[in-house]
């Protein structure tokens, strides 16, 4: 068998099983975690009553902070819907989205999402996902105007 023919193969082998892996993860994840995902739907339209969208960022930071500091996956995943959640249905706050840069221009995102990070005192990949929520919803309320 020649040797390019044998790379292409060992290659799509471990493409298929690594995909595989990747789906049983999500699979195994789904079935234990995902009720729990799927019971916390919600929370962040019914906590956006009666509160604006700074009170939602508030709320979403003290949540991750709640966690103590061994924030999961599960955990992030509710954060960040319910942030979404809250944001949409909150009442608009003036100037909430000023000097939120657009996720397309890279550089200044990297540097706003880390400046943002540390003024709510989220440290870690997985606690800053917040932040990205911010600048997506941002992102998304400007194109809508």
């Amino acid at each position: 068998m020649p040797r390019v023919l044998k790379f292409l193969l060992i290659a799509a082998v471990s493409i298929l099983v690594i995909a595989g892996g990747v789906a049983l993860a999500v699979t195994i994840w789904w079935n234990t975690k995902g009720a729990e995902v799927v019971a916390s739907l919600g929370d962040g339209t019914r906590y956006a009553a009666g509160s604006n969208r700074q009170a939602c960022v508030t709320e979403a930071v003290l949540r991750v902070k709640r966690a103590s500091g061994a924030i999961g996956f599960t955990d992030q995943v509710k954060n960040e819907l319910f942030l979404e959640e809250c944001l949409k249905a909150a009442a608009p706050v003036d100037g909430f989205c000023t000097g939120v840069p657009s996720k397309s221009d890279l550089a200044t995102s990297v540097a706003w999402r880390k400046q943002t990070s540390e003024k709510y005192g989220l440290e870690g990949t997985l606690r800053q996902g917040l932040v990205k929520e911010i600048q997506d919803f941002c992102d998304r309320d400007a194109s809508e105007h």
